[in-house]
């Protein structure tokens, strides 16, 4: 999702309604918070790309 990284986040949408995650093993709780907060402002009616 080009949205997702221009935010900073690298997803792989593996179906229309699903996301794969991919953290690095040693993630910090702020790093979480963070992912979170940003896949929470991903806009409901973006097209897929």
């Amino acid at each position: 999702m080009n949205w997702a990284l221009e935010h900073g986040l690298i997803v792989n949408a593996v179906a229309p309604d699903a996301l794969r995650l991919a953290p690095p093993l040693i993630v910090s709780e702020q790093e979480i918070d963070e992912a979170v907060s940003i896949l929470a402002k991903i806009p409901a009616d973006l097209p897929n790309d």
